[in-house]
């Protein structure tokens, strides 16, 4: 199940309320604050300020300056530096959770890895290498002190409460994140992103037919979102509701052709079928997709 169309390099990375301070993040990443506000008004990170002028980073703030410092650990040039750090904030896989990613630096050059592709040189000593996954250990007692403030203001906002559900998702709270989805909606019952992550978390949890109900919500309000199309031809599939999820799949391949968990899927079905045809279409278009790899 994907993450919603703003997703996790979305909306999370709009905070204003919310996010952390440039103290907070120059002692996890192990920059000198000076630094890390050099790339904010650089334009390199998703910062944006708050109220009082000051810089509020997110997570994906958290991943660039932390590759920054391992370039400048391995004596990479300033320049080369800040073009990688440029080119790893486009490259980062959207719509997918960034715990899955691995960041590696190959002679310079900086790589990213998920489960689906990697995007690679070919050669290079290895200088350094972490994962996502070690980071949210890191960054979770920040997202924790956030959301708990957030909770006693009277300013935050259905968005607020939807990026914060985010961060909760990174940290694997994900009680709280599905709160903090129900508190957005409360504020804003027509918030699209909301119904799709709430809906994927119930989903998790078996609670298939509610999770529909969220992802109804959403087409009502945007017809064509594909993440909603997505995860609600997925749970009509866990339902054995083929003929319905197919109808669904579709539906959302017609917005995004290229969406390769669409075809993934719809193979399988159609290989259930019978369809023998139009299940080795599909395959083959999703081998294609998820067998490209792009330099960076």
């Amino acid at each position: 199940m994907q993450k919603s169309a703003r997703g996790i390099l979305g909306a999370i990375y709009g905070l204003a309320v919310t996010g952390y301070t440039t103290r907070e993040v120059a002692n996890l990443v192990g920059l000198a604050p000076h630094h890390v506000r050099a790339f904010a008004r650089a334009g390199l990170l998703t910062a944006t300020r708050d109220a009082r002028g000051w810089y509020r980073y997110s997570f994906q703030d958290v991943v660039l300056l932390r590759t920054a410092r391992g370039l400048q650990d391995a004596r990479i040039p300033p320049r080369k530096i800040w073009m990688s750090v440029r080119k790893l904030k486009s490259a980062l896989p959207g719509g997918r959770p960034l715990s899955t990613v691995r960041v590696l630096v190959q002679d310079a050059n900086v790589l990213v890895q998920d489960r689906e592709s990697l995007w690679q040189s070919d050669s290079g000593q290895l200088q350094l290498e972490f994962s996502m996954s070690d980071m949210t250990k890191e960054i979770a007692p920040l997202v924790k002190r956030a959301v708990a403030a957030a909770a006693n203001r009277q300013d935050i906002n259905g968005d607020d409460w939807f990026r914060m559900g985010l961060d909760l998702e990174l940290v694997r709270e994900l009680e709280q994140a599905k709160n903090a989805y129900r508190q957005a909606l409360s504020l804003q019952p027509d918030h699209v992103d909301a119904h799709v992550n709430l809906g994927r978390l119930l989903q998790i949890e078996g609670r298939i037919k509610n999770a529909e109900q969220h992802y109804l919500a959403a087409l009502e309000l945007v017809p064509n979102h594909v993440n909603a199309l997505f995860n609600l031809a997925h749970a009509l599939e866990q339902r054995k509701r083929f003929d319905a999820a197919i109808a669904a799949y579709k539906k959302a391949l017609r917005v995004d052709p290229d969406f390769a968990d669409v075809h993934y899927h719809l193979a399988r079905l159609y290989e259930q079928k019978g369809h023998q045809q139009s299940a080795l279409r599909h395959n083959a278009r999703y081998q294609s997709l998820v067998e490209h790899t792009t330099t960076i």
